[in-house]
């Protein structure tokens, strides 16, 4: 930090590169208001890496997470379509904000975009493995569990586990739904023999 200062002092100017580093150093100090405003800076200028800008998205929007900003996070994370196409990472935060919101049609929406986009080469950023695998169908599988559609809670569930077979809380949602299921073909069924 104190050589980045210094850099700083003689460049007059905290910019580019300069501004990415320092920006990360506060970042992995944990000061996230310094951090969001060294990232947001950059994001203004007119030209960069497309690489530095796509972190610096990333990073802007858990700055905005940590300091309690959530409509802040979503425009870092859809700030990150100027740089490129939707990475799965991006996707995934942009659907978890409207989970937290209670929206999940567009929670939904987003997580399938982070499934669809899963494996595309993103470049010299790393994507999470999390984001590009199991994540996304973990959270559909809730979504679509909390909207009463089972079957596709259920086939969520079952693609989750493919990456994670041995995961107790995936494990205990494909029981649940699995009862669920059960007893909602018990029902249906003696609907259909009231009927008759």
């Amino acid at each position: 930090m104190r050589i980045l200062r210094k850099w700083i002092a003689e460049e007059g100017i905290a910019q580019g590169r300069l501004l990415f580093y320092y920006a990360g150093e506060c970042y992995d100090r944990q000061r996230y208001a310094a951090a969001a405003r060294g990232y947001a800076k950059l994001l203004e200028q007119p030209s960069g890496y497309r690489e530095d800008r796509l972190i610096a998205c990333a990073r802007l929007a858990e700055c905005y997470e940590r300091l309690g900003q959530p409509g802040c996070k979503l425009g870092a994370l859809l700030q990150s379509f100027q740089y490129d196409l939707p990475h799965a990472d991006f996707c995934c935060g942009i659907a978890a904000c409207f989970h937290e919101r209670q929206e999940l049609v567009s929670a939904i929406y987003w997580y399938m975009q982070a499934v669809d986009v899963s494996s595309r080469d993103t470049g010299l950023r790393p994507v999470p493995t999390a984001c590009r695998t199991w994540l996304p169908h973990a959270r559909l599988s809730l979504c679509y569990a909390h909207l009463g559609n089972w079957e596709q809670a259920l086939m969520h569930n079952t693609k989750a586990r493919e990456f994670l077979p041995n995961d107790p809380g995936l494990l205990d949602n494909r029981q649940k739904l699995e009862a669920i299921l059960r007893k909602e073909i018990r029902n249906r069924k003696e609907q259909d023999e009231a009927q008759s």
